[in-house]
């Protein structure tokens, strides 16, 4: 016999920012820690997806603080009664689920589970979208993406390094299949690459097709063939009792064919790529290095910015798909690769210039990620910042097509001190001339502008000139800029993220709730053999791309936004708590409930 919810506890449905004092008695469905970019690194924040006993949902958020602080108390599959937390305007981007606000943690919020309640609320909540509706990457997704499909292949795990990590990430490829024979490639990566049980998925698959939904993946790309991939956000539900794998095994038919074990191979595949470690060289050696031997091979080098390149270029149009450039043909943009004929762009930084140290000069280029770093500032900010009145990707290129000056906020690197890991660019010999150049895969650390020395000796003599004609005292002279000046040349560079928008998918399954009745398994049986364990989250990194010169997209998550936005989402209202639910209704569709004991 369950315990019923007293009357002091909100509905998510009830909740609105007008007021800060509710109650919320919830599960929490999904939670999952964003590292930034990193498998170990510290929390930046952790995100969860609530559902209350109604079946409504909602997306909550904690900051590093408090995320620490109940990282060991909240779990997955438990019930918790929550107090003390704002309720804020969803963000933008990066949505598990759709809801027009979202449950914000403070350090006063407080949290108590509540057990033997867990059967009695549904446990999972997703938003369906076919594959021909997986919207093509491009920046900062709106929303991630749940899918379903019938199992085709499932790969072991390969490591994959990119010249953005310092070490390999573990993938893992599973082959999804839908009825109506569209297959897309999902890549799981890190601590999710080794959670999925293939060996359990595969001994299924010798006997009956594999069903399954995959919730918290994002689109992405690489070498023009689109996918998804899936990190700490993502979760799976496999031959579960829930309608929508229900239905979609009964449209599969009496055709089956066994699970196989997936090879990496043809356009898009994820192949087992690992670094050397970077060896460290002056200038005049990174010069001397063979492209033919070391093309692959990654150098640290230590330099100071002394002038941008001769071509003054610091963007570029990008192609949304395969992140070559692309061009306009007087009406719209063209991607410049032979295997891609998108016209979807999107504007990233370029930026080329030439650092010396005390042995000799070399010519560098730094792209999107890595320059937004250097500058401070997304490029679509400062170029909205930069040119007033303009917003569409193609009016900010059109007027920057015009403007030969160098924005303040890039003139400002020349001069600074950097530690850089570098690779040899793959259109080193694109020119007349035959010496290297280096794109930057990462800035290892940015030196502190040294202060100018003080004329200790030209006070001296000042002084004893004072002190013989009778005067009060020295003074001291700087030489050179002054220190205000030298730390607001300091304060030119922080961290930051990717940016662009992205084009919703439309979805083919409502979300709802079912039945109380549903049959949908316990937890611990069935269910927790595939769903990935609460304890062990992380977020790869996004910057899990090829070593290309344009910068090319893979299938890796891109870096979320850690901030909290203010932007209310343009959804109808929550659904009504009083409304009655029944069988056949849409929102009995998609949300699974516990079968009581």
């Amino acid at each position: 016999m369950f315990t019923l919810l007293p009357m002091a506890f909100n509905l998510l449905s009830e909740i609105h920012s007008d007021n800060h004092q509710w109650t919320i008695c919830v599960l929490v469905s999904r939670m999952w820690h964003y590292r930034g970019g990193t498998d170990e690194g510290p929390i930046q924040h952790t995100d969860l997806v609530l559902l209350d006993v109604e079946g409504n949902h909602m997306y909550g958020q904690l900051p590093p603080a408090t995320s620490e602080r109940l990282k060991d108390v909240l779990e997955e599959g438990k019930v918790f009664v929550i107090r003390k937390f704002f309720c804020n305007p969803s963000k933008p981007t990066f949505r598990p689920v759709e809801s027009p606000f979202m449950v914000q943690f403070t350090r006063y919020t407080t949290v108590e589970e509540r057990p033997g309640l867990a059967d009695t609320y549904p446990f999972c909540r997703y938003s369906l979208t076919s594959f021909t509706d997986i919207p093509v990457p491009c920046g900062r997704a709106e929303r991630f993406i749940d899918v379903i499909g019938k199992i085709d292949m499932v790969s072991d795990v390969i490591p994959v390094q990119s010249m953005y990590q310092q070490a390999a990430s573990n993938t893992r490829t599973v082959i999804l299949k839908d009825l109506l024979g569209n297959e897309i490639r999902l890549v799981l990566w890190g601590d999710r690459a080794l959670e999925f049980d293939a060996e359990a998925v595969r001994a299924m698959g010798e006997k009956e097709p594999v069903i399954a939904i995959f919730v918290g993946t994002l689109p992405k790309a690489s070498h023009g063939v689109r996918g998804l991939s899936g990190s700490s956000a993502c979760r799976w539900y496999i031959d579960e009792d829930i309608p929508d794998i229900n239905l979609f095994r009964e449209k599969i038919g009496p055709q089956f064919v066994p699970l196989a074990t997936y090879v990496p191979t043809g356009p898009g595949a994820i192949a087992p790529r690992v670094y050397e470690p970077p060896a460290e060289k002056t200038l005049e050696q990174l010069n001397e290095v063979d492209p033919f031997v070391d093309m692959e091979k990654k150098f640290l080098c230590t330099a100071t910015a002394d002038r941008l390149g001769a071509d003054q270029r610091w963007w570029f149009a990008s192609c949304s798909v395969c992140r070559k450039s692309s061009k306009h043909d007087g009406c719209r943009f063209r991607c410049s690769g032979k295997d891609c004929d998108s016209s979807d762009v999107s504007l990233a930084y370029c930026i080329s210039f030439f650092a010396t140290d005390a042995t000799g000069e070399s010519e560098f280029v730094m792209f999107e990620k890595v320059a937004a770093g250097a500058v401070g500032k997304q490029l679509m900010n400062l170029m909205r910042q930069r040119y007033p009145g303009y917003y569409t990707v193609d009016e900010l290129a059109n007027v920057a097509r015009h403007d030969t000056a160098i924005p303040a906020e890039i003139e400002r690197l020349v001069g600074h001190k950097y530690k850089l890991l570098v690779s040899i660019s793959k259109k080193w010999n694109s020119g007349n001339s035959e010496n290297l150049n280096f794109q930057v895969c990462r800035i290892e650390e940015t030196y502190k502008p040294e202060l100018p020395p003080l004329a200790f000796a030209a006070s001296s003599r000042s002084a004893g000139a004072s002190s013989s004609a009778g005067g009060s005292g020295s003074r001291l002279l700087p030489l050179g800029p002054t220190l205000s000046h030298v730390h607001h040349r300091a304060a030119t560079f922080g961290g930051s993220h990717s940016s662009g928008n992205a084009t919703p998918p439309s979805p083919i399954a409502s979300p709802g709730t079912p039945a109380k009745g549903s049959s949908a398994p316990k937890r611990g049986t069935k269910r927790s053999l595939f769903s990935s364990p609460p304890k062990r989250n992380t977020q790869l990194a996004d910057a899990c791309a090829a070593a290309a010169e344009e910068e090319p997209a893979t299938l890796v998550e891109p870096v979320e936004d850690d901030g909290i936005t203010t932007d209310v989402e343009k959804n109808g209202p929550p659904p009504n708590p009083k409304s009655k639910r029944n069988a056949n209704s849409a929102k009995s569709g998609t949300l699974p409930k516990k079968a009581k004991p």
